[in-house]
């Protein structure tokens, strides 16, 4: 074995290593403009420990999320950075072929300063859920958000009016979420509906909390601003109706399990 060789494999032998005391965390996982945000909101209002690079504030004066999106910046680097080594970008995802050391190393990295927190931690980046493999391994439990694709295109589509038509929108919409229900077949967990009224969602979300073990009694950052819906139950791709079906037959079931 070379020396750099060696080298790599004790440095990920090293930061897989948890350290003494290692709390356990929550990955919140979703697509963009889907609730993720306001999910690690409430349940942070609960008690839920976030890094201290999580962006608390908008990004500018016309940013989409008025109380901030609650992203790393190191993960939502990390994340991107993994996207773009296999040729994709967070609007254009591809499969995930390759996984270079670099990226692995940085992940435990970040894991590892997550399981020194005193509380149980959260991370929460869009992203993560087309990078899962870098994140598979941390010592954490998993919950997950929706939305209608009708209401994310909308979202989108007036945050980056030039970016992409609808159509791609909804493309990317179905590769986010069919990495959601594909993670959630291979071992299930909570995963919640934005489009549920306000009410219901806070009585599910607060119970979601409770089984996190979290035990704060805050609700600040929730904001109805936070839903504007289109109206519309249309789909442009068969995929995606599909998709949309399976999510809400299991947050149905999950939020059964939560509230009975």
């Amino acid at each position: 074995m070379s020396r750099v060789r060696r080298l790599l494999v004790q440095t990920l032998r090293d930061v897989s290593l948890a350290p003494a005391g290692a709390t356990r965390g929550v990955f919140i996982l979703g697509m963009h403009r889907s609730g993720t945000s306001a999910l690690t909101g409430v349940l942070a209002d609960q008690g839920l420990a976030l890094l201290d690079g999580a962006i608390r504030e908008p990004l500018d004066v016309a940013a989409p999320n008025p109380r901030g999106n609650l992203e790393d910046r190191c993960v939502r680097d990390v994340n991107e950075g993994l996207l773009n080594a296999n040729g994709g970008t967070w609007d254009r995802p591809l499969p995930i072929l390759q996984l270079p050391w670099l990226f692995r190393v940085r992940a435990r990295q970040i894991v590892r300063r997550l399981m020194r927190m005193p509380s149980r931690w959260g991370l929460k980046d869009p992203r993560t859920i087309l990078c899962w493999e870098l994140w598979r391994d941390a010592e954490a439990d998993r919950v997950g958000t929706f939305r209608h694709p009708a209401n994310v295109v909308d979202s989108l589509s007036k945050r980056h009016p030039a970016r992409h038509p609808p159509e791609v929108w909804e493309q990317t919409w179905c590769v986010y979420n069919s990495a959601l229900v594909a993670l959630y077949r291979e071992q299930p967990f909570p995963i919640v509906n934005f489009d549920w009224s306000v009410d219901r969602y806070r009585r599910v979300v607060d119970r979601l909390a409770r089984s996190l073990e979290l035990r704060g009694n805050g609700d600040g950052f929730f904001d109805t601003e936070f839903r504007r819906h289109v109206g519309r139950d249309e789909f442009r791709d068969p995929r995606a109706r599909e998709l949309y079906e399976q999510l809400v037959a299991i947050s149905e079931a999950e939020a059964e399990k939560l509230t009975s």
